[in-house]
């Protein structure tokens, strides 16, 4: 089966509210990594990620944890400049805990989805999401938020 874009990033955005959503995309990217293009790879982490969320066990939430940052790590790695790929890690560690260390690429990851926002490697509809994302983190300045803020409107 194909997987559909636009299917994987509809159930992301609304894992964070429904756990059953979460349990879907995993299942859905579960069935063959090897196969995933670095943008599935990147939703395979987050999948991995919102299992940890999940799960009782410490062990089982940091195994999957740095299971999740492996996949997030090879995908950036594949294609550097994919602001939907960098947007998935930057949300998923901006909700990791700090002491456990996986939050190291925040501030990079930012400043990569600021620099290459304007790119159409990613469609508009996921870059006003990405945009809208930024201003609601609290991470951005002063000078981004008006960027972002500027963006949206122009491109509404």
């Amino acid at each position: 089966m194909e997987l559909d874009l636009h299917e994987i990033r509809l159930l992301y955005s609304e894992a964070a509210k429904d756990d059953l959503k979460g349990q879907r995309l995993y299942k859905l990217l579960e069935k063959d990594q090897t196969k995933l293009s670095p943008t599935f790879t990147a939703y395979w982490g987050a999948a991995l990620a919102m299992q940890a969320k999940n799960t009782l066990n410490v062990f089982s939430k940091l195994y999957y944890i740095q299971k999740a940052n492996e996949h997030f790590a090879k995908a950036v790695k594949l294609e550097p400049e994919n602001v939907e790929i960098r947007f998935l890690r930057f949300s998923i560690q901006l909700n990791t805990p700090a002491f456990l260390g996986y939050s190291q690429h925040i501030d990079l990851d930012k400043t990569q989805i600021m620099k290459h926002l304007e790119s159409d490697s990613v469609d508009l509809e996921m870059r006003l999401a990405i945009a809208d994302f930024l201003l609601k983190s609290g991470k951005c300045t002063a000078k981004e938020t008006d960027y972002l803020k500027l963006f949206i409107s122009a491109k509404l």
